[in-house]
């Protein structure tokens, strides 16, 4: 409409070549509205089982083969895809400037996924601040998102915070408070601590984080099963490389 009136009190066009020019548009817009949704679908659906084979390093070129969708899709609905691909092959500090974008397309009326992206986005490049405020965000939409409460309670040991407001996110009996308490003891250089907490709890709780507090401890501790009493298993693993 905004073109047509442009060129009609603008440039002085005729009414019937204004009408003209209106009727094209309605059926180029009635093409590529069906095309952009098709390429989109398709795309979500290879991205999905890109990732479910394992095949990561074809996550890029296919974002870029979708250039339909690329070039005519809503900008928020391409960053967030764009996102998700940067989190995937592990560029966080990427998936966080691209989820940032896809939150400003969408003009604050972003799905719970971009949401969640942004702030799992800032947490795994280490942007507590960012990330403590966006998890909460995340949280308060979807309490029963088990990861970014998790997420949460980390960030807040991990800047610095208080260990008992990240308690207060489980409740007394919760694998995942002795998880976030070995991160606290971890981050006040008590390894002796941390592994001996690490050991109290069960391995399938908080797994992810478990993994990446042994990964600085350079250790492998924990029981192997809900429920199993008895001795914590205790092995070496090499330590990462700076």
């Amino acid at each position: 409409m905004l073109i047509c009136a442009g060129v009609y009190y603008g440039a002085g066009w005729s009414l019937s070549y204004v009408v003209g020019l209106a009727c094209a548009l309605l059926l180029v817009q009635s093409w590529i509205a069906p095309w952009i949704r098709t390429s989109r679908e398709r795309l979500d659906r290879d991205l999905l089982t890109l990732i479910a084979k394992g095949q990561k390093n074809q996550l890029a070129p296919r974002l870029a083969a979708a250039w339909g969708f690329r070039l005519f899709g809503a900008p928020g609905e391409i960053e967030e895809r764009r996102g998700r691909v940067l989190a995937e092959v592990g560029d966080a500090v990427g998936a966080q400037r691209a989820y940032a974008s896809a939150l400003e397309g969408y003009g604050g009326a972003a799905p719970l996924g971009v949401v969640s992206g942004f702030a799992n986005a800032a947490y795994r490049a280490g942007d507590d601040a960012t990330s403590i405020e966006a998890l909460r965000a995340a949280l308060d939409a979807a309490p029963h998102l088990g990861q970014v409460r998790l997420e949460l309670g980390h960030a807040i040991v991990r800047s610095g915070g208080r260990l008992a407001e990240a308690e207060a996110l489980y409740g007394p009996e919760a694998h995942e408070r002795i998880l976030l308490q070995a991160a606290a003891a971890l981050h006040a250089a008590d390894p002796s601590r941390a592994r001996k907490l690490l050991a109290s709890t069960d391995r399938t709780a908080g797994k992810w984080l478990r993994e990446t507090l042994e990964a600085e401890l350079g250790v492998v501790v924990g029981k192997p099963g809900v429920g199993k009493p008895g001795v914590a298993k205790l092995s070496k693993k090499p330590r990462p490389r700076a």
